[in-house]
């Protein structure tokens, strides 16, 4: 080898920094497209779906019979499908161990719901405990309101908003995949009931909700 020719190595792809998991199939462009606006343009996401490689068989044995705490999520082709959220646990677990031995070093979860039973060798970002330290430091009573997915949800997410931050909480139900939501309705039950900030608890309401 010539000494003054500098040793070739071969290129390799940049590793991830931050790895974004959602409850569904990725990928989210629906989700992602509005947080990259957000994020730094040099760091470099990678992107996982706890549903990621399922047929609609596999996906639709994910289905509550009865019971179970539901979820609302969507399928890579748009399709929202309810999940039961004890059976995504070890789901989420797989790809969050799937990012982590690729190197990536902190692990988001898309999704406001409070899941136990998660595990991470690293960073692991949790939307829901960051919302609720937020709300606690903005608002230390009060009441606020919550726009969820999905009606069979609605108790349990007052209850849970409420022990979470001590607020008394008013809730209002609007899929975040179907057209026919009158915001306008929903925003005057909000002013009604006197809120004093309004919570999105789901990923599904992107910028044109809130923009309504």
């Amino acid at each position: 080898m010539n000494p003054q020719t500098p040793p070739h190595f071969p290129a390799t792809s940049p590793r991830p920094e931050i790895g974004f998991i959602t409850l569904g199939q990725s990928p989210r462009l629906d989700i992602l497209s509005e947080m990259r606006n957000l994020l730094d343009p040099d760091l470099i996401p990678a992107e996982r779906g706890a549903l990621d490689g399922m047929t609609s068989r596999q996906v639709e044995a994910l289905r509550p019979t009865g019971g179970e705490d539901t979820l609302l999520t969507r399928l890579a082709d748009g399709t929202p499908v309810v999940v039961e959220k004890g059976m995504l646990v070890p789901l989420l677990n797989e790809r969050i161990a799937e990012l982590e031995d690729e190197g990536v070093g902190m692990v988001a979860l898309l999704c406001t719901e409070a899941f136990a039973g998660l595990q991470s060798r690293g960073i692991l970002l949790s939307p829901w405990e960051l919302m609720c330290r937020t709300l606690r430091a903005m608002l230390p009573t009060g009441r606020i309101g919550v726009l969820g997915p999905l009606a069979a949800q609605a108790e349990s997410v007052r209850h849970r908003w409420e022990r979470a931050t001590g607020l008394d909480t008013c809730v209002q139900i609007a899929p975040p995949y179907q057209e026919s939501n009158d915001w306008s309705r929903l925003g005057e039950e909000f002013l009604r009931e006197k809120v004093q900030v309004i919570v999105l608890d789901c990923f599904g309401y992107t910028k044109h909700v809130q923009n309504q």
